[in-house]
C-alpha cells in the first residue's frame, strides 16, 4: 500500500494533470473546430492547388506533423544532454514555458490573419507540449521502481484525464452559455488562453516537488556515447521490435487524436459544443480505463494488455469508417423545405444567412435558394429533377403541401449518399445493420465511438510508456525517452501527413482507412516477435 501513497509519484503525476489541458481542450476539443471555422470563413470549404485539394482538416494535420517533426529531430540530443548535465527539470520548465505562452497567445487570433495566426501559435505550442513530454516521461524512472512502472504510468494518465476533463467541463459550460451570442468568439479565445495559464501554474507543483536529476559522468567521446546508445536499442531484448511496432500503431492512434476534432467539423458537421461534450465524456471514461488497464497489466503483463487495447482501437476505427448520416426521413433532417402557400407557390425554409445556387438549364441566371424566397410549382419540379442524385449537389430538399407534397430530392454529394467505392459500401452495410436499427444519427455515432476511444486511449498510452521504461537502462532514461519521443514524433508526423495526402488524393474516408492499416500493422508486429519481447516485468 505504501507505494500507492508515494508523494513523489503523485507530484510527478500532477504534470499530467497540468499539460493534459492542452491535449484535450486545446488540441482536440476547441482549437481544431475553431480553426476549421476560421479557415472556411476565409477560404471556403477547400482550396484547390493544381490537382491537390487542401481542406481545413488536412491543413490542420499538416501543422501537427510539422511541430512533431521538430521535436523528433532534437529529442535524443536534448535527452542525452539532460542526463549528462542533470538538467531534466530545467528542460521541462523551458518547454513548458514555450508551450503555455504560445497557447495563451492564441487569444489574439482576432487580430490580423485570423486562421494564420491561430495555426502558427498552435504549432509552436504543440512543439512545447511534445518536447516537455520527453523530460516528464524521463522523470518517471526517478520516482518509482521498475516493478511499479505500469501502475505509475497509469496513475499519470488518470490524473491527466481528470485534470484535463475538469477544465474542459468549465470551457464547455462557458462556450455553451455564450453560443450564438456576440461574446461567443471572445469566450472561445479566452478558453484557449486559459489552457496556457492552467498548464503553467499546475506544472509548478511537479517542478517544485521533484528534485533535479543527478549529473552523469561524461563519456570520453561524446559521439561514441550516442552511437553506443543506438547500438543498445538493437541489443536490448524486445526493445527494437517494440519501437517498430510502437512507430506503426502510434501513427494511427495519434492521427485519430489529433485530427478527429477537425474531421468531425469538416466532414460530419459536428459543432464545437457537441465535440466538446464528447471530449468531456471521453475524459470521464478514460480515467478509470487507464487505471483498469494498469491493473490488467499487473496480471497479464504490459505487453499482453497493450495488445488488448490495440484490438479495441482496430474495432473503433472500423466503426469510424462507417460514419454516415441516416437518410433524411423527417422535416428537420432536410436542408431545404419548400412549404406550399396554397397558390401554386412554395416558400423556402432553410438556415438563415445561407444561400444555395442551382443552375438553370434554360437560363444563365441560377435559381437562388435562401430563407424566405418563393418558388413557383414548375421550378420546384425542375429543382427536384435537377438535384436528385447529381454529384455536384450536397443538399436535400423536401416539399410540404400542395400537389407535390412529400416529394424530395437528395444530391449525390449529400453526406447520407453512399454511392462510392468499397469504403462507402462498408459504411452502407454498417448503417443498415447497426446505425439505422438503433436510430443513431451521425452525432450519436460520434458520441458512441468517443466512449469506446476513452476506454482504450488511456490504456494504450500508459502501457506503451511503462513497457518502454521497463526495457531501458534507468541511468539513461532521458536519452532513451528522447529516442522514444523521436519514434513517437516521427510517427505523429507521418500519420497526419499520410492522412493529409490520402484526403488530397482521394477523400476523408480513405484517410481513415490509412489509419486503420497502420494500427493493424503495429498490432501484428507487437504480437509477432513473442520470444524477442520478454523482460522481467512480463508474465
Amino acid at each position: 500500500m505504501k507505494r500507492y501513497l508515494n508523494s513523489k509519484i503523485h507530484a510527478w503525476a500532477m504534470y499530467d494533470w497540468a499539460n493534459s489541458a492542452f491535449a484535450t481542450s486545446a488540441a482536440v476539443a476547441i482549437v481544431p473546430v475553431y480553426f476549421v471555422s476560421l479557415f472556411k470563413a476565409a477560404l471556403g470549404d477547400d482550396v484547390q492547388i493544381g490537382p491537390f485539394n487542401i481542406t481545413g482538416s488536412s491543413l490542420w494535420a499538416f501543422a501537427v506533423a510539422f511541430s512533431a517533426l521538430a521535436v523528433a529531430i532534437i529529442g535524443p540530443v536534448l535527452g542525452r544532454l539532460a542526463d549528462r548535465e542533470g538538467k531534466t527539470q530545467r528542460f521541462l520548465f523551458i518547454f513548458t514555458s514555450i508551450g503555455s505562452i504560445f497557447t495563451f497567445l492564441c487569444f489574439y487570433t482576432s487580430v490580423g490573419g485570423g486562421w494564420i495566426w491561430l495555426i502558427t501559435c498552435f504549432t509552436v505550442a504543440s512543439f512545447g507540449f511534445s518536447g516537455s513530454g520527453i523530460f516528464y516521461n524521463a522523470l518517471m524512472t526517478s520516482v518509482a521502481d521498475k516493478s511499479d512502472y505500469d501502475h505509475v504510468s497509469s496513475v499519470g494518465y488518470a490524473y491527466g484525464y481528470l485534470g484535463g476533463g475538469i477544465l474542459l467541463i468549465i470551457h464547455f459550460a462557458a462556450i455553451f452559455i455564450s453560443q450564438d451570442s456576440p461574446s461567443e468568439d471572445f469566450v472561445v479565445r479566452l478558453s484557449i488562453a486559459s489552457v496556457g495559464i492552467w498548464w503553467f501554474v499546475w506544472s509548478l507543483w511537479t517542478l517544485w516537488k521533484i528534485p533535479e536529476t543527478t549529473p552523469k559522468k561524461k563519456e570520453k567521446n561524446g559521439q561514441a556515447g550516442g552511437f553506443a546508445s543506438l547500438k543498445q536499442i538493437m541489443i536490448i531484448p524486445g526493445l527494437f521490435p517494440f519501437l517498430l511496432a510502437f512507430f506503426l500503431f502510434n501513427e494511427g492512434i495519434q492521427t485519430v487524436l489529433s485530427v478527429s476534432g477537425a474531421y468531425g467539423a469538416d466532414v460530419l458537421g459536428i459543432t464545437l459544443v457537441v465535440n466538446m461534450a464528447l471530449i468531456v465524456i471521453v475524459q470521464l471514461v478514460a480515467a478509470p480505463g487507464s487505471i483498469f488497464f494498469g491493473w490488467l497489466a499487473g496480471i497479464f503483463g504490459a505487453r499482453n494488455s497493450l495488445l488488448v487495447t490495440l484490438v479495441g482501437w482496430i474495432f473503433v476505427v472500423l466503426l469510424a469508417l462507417s460514419f454516415s448520416p441516416l437518410n433524411p426521413d423527417s422535416e428537420e433532417d432536410f436542408d431545404v423545405l419548400l412549404v406550399t402557400e396554397g397558390s401554386g407557390a412554395y416558400m423556402v425554409e432553410m438556415e438563415k444567412d445561407e444561400q444555395i445556387f442551382v443552375d438553370y438549364v434554360i437560363s444563365e441566371t441560377p435559381m437562388i435558394l435562401s430563407n424566405g424566397n418563393k418558388i413557383i410549382e414548375g421550378d420546384v419540379v425542375y429543382l427536384l429533377n435537377e438535384v436528385n442524385g447529381v454529384e455536384r449537389f450536397g443538399f436535400s430538399v423536401l416539399v410540404i403541401g400542395g400537389k407535390l407534397d412529400g416529394k424530395f430530392a437528395i444530391g449525390a454529394d449529400h453526406p447520407s449518399s453512399l454511392n462510392g467505392g468499397f469504403l462507402e459500401k462498408w459504411a452502407l452495410i454498417v448503417r443498415k445493420t447497426l446505425w439505422s436499427p438503433l436510430g443513431l444519427d451521425v452525432t450519436y455515432q460520434w458520441i458512441f465511438l468517443g466512449v469506446l476511444v476513452g476506454m482504450f486511449m488511456g490504456g494504450s498510452q500508459a502501457l506503451a510508456r511503462s513497457h518502454f521504461a521497463s526495457l531501458i537502462p534507468t541511468d539513461k532514461s532521458g536519452e532513451f525517452f528522447g529516442y522514444f519521443a523521436t519514434v513517437g514524433r516521427i510517427s505523429t508526423v507521418l500519420g497526419p501527413l499520410l492522412y493529409f495526402l490520402a484526403v488530397g488524393a482521394f477523400n476523408q474516408r480513405f484517410g481513415v482507412f490509412v489509419i486503420l492499416v497502420l494500427i493493424i500493422m503495429g498490432t501484428v508486429l507487437l504480437k509477432w516477435p513473442v520470444s524477442m519481447s520478454h523482460n522481467s516485468n512480463e508474465k
